[in-house]
């Protein structure tokens, strides 16, 4: 009810007032006072209280017409890692005994092998297999690890410079639109970000296509090899990742419980950099060295390929 010496009314019911704006079949609705969110009965009501009455009130805010559309964008993420290690562990049940309150153990997995491989699409280099017999796998295997990632560096520590050939100018002068997002390309007077720029792969300085300049930025190769086993959540992870560890270098990781990793990451030193930065106090630029990192990504093939490996060979 509006009185004519004020702006603000009286509601009544609550009910009423927002039936008429989000209900039109006419049916009885029940709204949370706390975010306001209808429901055809009491009891849903009920349930939902139980976890929006912790906290505060809220609104459900929809966007507008021109920006209700959601895009991917995150397209540096499609880009194919061109170094990858495949790995596996072998091991026994090898006798214990060991007393823990109510439970028992007698067995425990003792890693006695392992294989590494190294696969790389952009060349220049070739490995063997790596395979390892004896105690202590899971320290040497860590070890190994860090050796290749030193070796990685080695060969490509500075991005290629860009081959360009006429089959590449010929590639760049057809292309209209953005090969990443889609959108077509802009005079540099209009809009710097949106200017056609190209594309090379920083491992081989092959011309790949045509990009805005924004998009390019974002399109860098990674220092980043992902690690593959089959199964290792449920088996070669609890193997080594306690030695992984506690070499140098952070661990991250996206955790499913206590016991097993959805995936997770080790960083690797592998040597340094010049770069400048300006004192604060005196505002010069001083040389210092920052150290360079590769980011080891462990991933389990099982999520991409449910089965047993004699099956999928």
């Amino acid at each position: 009810m509006l009185s004519r010496f004020t702006n603000y009314g009286v509601v009544k019911s609550m009910l009423r007032l927002l039936s008429k704006q989000t209900n039109k079949h006419g049916h009885k609705m029940y709204f949370c006072h706390f975010c306001l969110q209808g429901f055809g009965r009491n009891d849903l009501l009920d349930k939902h209280l139980e976890l929006c009455s912790g906290h505060d009130p809220t609104k459900t805010i929809f966007p507008s017409k021109d920006k209700n559309i959601l895009q991917f964008r995150n397209f540096q993420n499609c880009l194919e890692c061109p170094i990858k290690i495949f790995a596996d562990f072998e091991s026994i049940l090898a006798p214990m005994e060991e007393t823990s309150g109510e439970i028992k153990k007698y067995q425990k997995h003792t890693p006695v092998s392992f294989a590494m491989y190294v696969v790389s699409r952009v060349g220049r280099f070739d490995t063997i297999p790596i395979v390892y017999n004896g105690s202590n796998g899971e320290k040497v295997f860590v070890e190994k690890l860090e050796d290749v990632t030193k070796f990685v560096h080695q060969k490509f520590p500075k991005p290629v410079p860009m081959l360009w050939t006429k089959e590449a100018m010929a590639k760049h002068n057809t292309q209209n639109k953005c090969y990443s997002c889609g959108v077509r390309f802009k005079p540099i007077e209009k809009d710097f970000r949106y200017r056609k720029v190209r594309d090379h792969r920083h491992y081989t300085g092959k011309y790949r296509v045509a990009l805005h300049s924004l998009c390019n930025l974002k399109l860098k190769d990674k220092k980043e090899i992902p690690v593959l086993f089959h199964n290792l959540r449920g088996n070669d992870s609890h193997l080594f990742v306690r030695d992984l560890a506690n070499t140098p270098g952070g661990v991250n990781c996206i955790p499913c419980n206590e016991e097993n990793y959805i995936t997770f990451n080790k960083y690797i030193r592998v040597g340094e950099k010049e770069s400048y930065e300006t004192n604060k106090v005196t505002g010069l630029k001083e040389e210092k060295l920052r150290p360079i990192w590769y980011n080891l990504r462990f991933l389990d093939t099982m999520k991409f390929l449910p089965s047993s490996l004699d099956k999928l060979v």
